[in-house]
């Protein structure tokens, strides 16, 4: 059963699952359910519970409308959401999982909270590299209202990258990324659902180095799963986290792509006792 939080205009939806005096935070993937994380549930120890909690412009949370979208969310703003959140529900601490934008959400938060926070499991997390297309569109006026123009009508654009492609004028990876989220086989919700999620996280930049120094300080458990076959987040994007100061065995790949939640996964997680070993 659905539930509500309201604070200061905005609505969280989310789902508890399970029972326990543990919580476990997870966040879902771009353009998905929070039913999802259910799949994390296998991993939990008996004294752990799931709260699976519905990002913003997906299910029914939302933010406020005087909010100026253009603007994002402002870390401090977030940081007091997740504060009155986790006070609502009375809680202390708590661990978190993350798959892909949920991962960039949980990092984030790590960043601002990591001494409430024993453990962290990231899958395919967003925000180990920022696209340029992103910077453009979040962060110009131009790059918005150009967007803004192609989620209307993006027939003309990808007739233009096709055209450029095959000439060989623009990189294979710019034509692609153009017809996967611009293509006319995505409904305009979605195409404009990109945009409000770009727009909403713009300051969520996470510090990888600040984060994993906070993970050693506070004796944290951060593992990070990645997919060897990923094509979005790369499987090379692993060599920044090591680079930032992750230890070798905190960073996971397994033989797939960008979609981690499969029983695979699962298995892996178990065996390996990633959840298990704090």
């Amino acid at each position: 059963m659905f539930k509500y939080f309201k604070h200061k205009g905005f609505t969280i939806e989310y789902v508890t699952y399970g029972e326990g005096n543990n919580p476990v935070l997870a966040f879902h993937g771009f353009n998905r359910p929070l039913s999802d994380m259910a799949l994390f549930l296998p991993i939990l120890k008996e004294n752990e519970y799931l709260i699976s909690i519905h990002l913003f412009d997906h299910g029914n949370s939302s933010w406020p409308k005087d909010l100026n979208i253009e603007k994002g969310i402002s870390l401090e703003l977030f940081q007091e959401l997740v504060l009155a959140f986790t006070k609502g529900l009375n809680i202390s601490s708590y661990s978190m999982i993350g798959y892909s934008l949920g991962g960039k959400v949980a990092l984030t938060l790590y960043q601002l909270q990591a001494q409430k926070i024993p453990k962290l499991l990231l899958l395919a997390p967003d925000g180990l590299y920022i696209n340029p297309i992103y910077k453009v569109v979040s962060g110009t006026s131009v790059g918005r209202s150009m967007y803004r123009k192609l989620a209307k009508n993006p027939r003309p654009i990808l007739a233009i990258t096709k055209l450029l492609n095959n000439l060989k004028l623009i990189h294979p990876k710019l034509h692609r990324f153009v017809h996967v989220h611009m293509g006319t086989g995505r409904q305009e919700s979605d195409r404009w659902r990109i945009y409000h999620t770009w727009l909403l996280f713009k300051h969520f930049r996470p510090n990888l180095e600040l984060i994993i120094s906070l993970s050693k300080r506070h004796s944290g458990n951060l593992n990070v799963i990645l997919g060897a076959n990923d094509s979005v987040i790369k499987p090379k994007y692993g060599k920044k986290l090591l680079q930032s100061g992750l230890d070798k065995n905190n960073l996971h790949f397994v033989n797939q792509g960008h979609q981690l939640l499969t029983k695979e996964t699962i298995d892996y997680i178990i065996t390996q006792g990633l959840w298990q070993k704090s």
